[in-house]
């Protein structure tokens, strides 16, 4: 069995994303799953105490559009999926893309309702909270169970 998923950043052009309609981004409370949904990471919810950001409503990416100086980040990933099994080989890779749109898709509403812990940070605190996790999972890994 044959199982590659790789994930490269900026290999296509944003805007040929944007134009082919996969490009992700914060999805809404309606848009997102329900098994997934969870009031305290809701955008359309959401204001930011420290940046006053939010909530977003249905037009938050035309309002954003709007505003040429508004802040903005955008993190792309492309994902290829190849599994070459035949007879599964189209189901097993349209799984793998429905939860990887679903991880993504979680992982960007958090990453804004979460913005009030992480906006004030500076690479040095980054590095030293990458040291103390590093540290955790050193200590809780024992041989065997992810490496030998």
């Amino acid at each position: 069995m044959l199982l590659s998923l790789v994930l490269t950043g900026c290999v296509f052009g944003p805007y040929q994303a944007v134009a082919s309609g996969k490009a992700g981004g914060i999805v809404l409370k309606s848009w997102s799953w329900v098994r997934d949904y969870k009031a305290d990471e809701d955008p359309s919810i959401f204001k930011s105490v420290k940046t006053g950001r939010g909530p977003l409503g249905p037009n938050w990416k035309k309002e954003l559009s709007n505003s040429p100086n508004g802040p903005r980040m955008c993190a792309y990933k492309l994902v290829t999926v190849k599994f070459k099994w035949w007879g599964l080989q189209s189901r097993v890779e349209s799984f793998i893309h429905k939860q990887e749109r679903r991880i993504f898709t979680n992982f960007h509403r958090q990453l804004f309702c979460w913005i009030d812990k992480w906006v004030d940070l500076n690479m040095d605190d980054i590095r030293r909270m990458e040291e103390e996790t590093q540290k955790e999972l050193e200590e809780i890994a024992t041989p065997g169970d992810c490496y030998a």
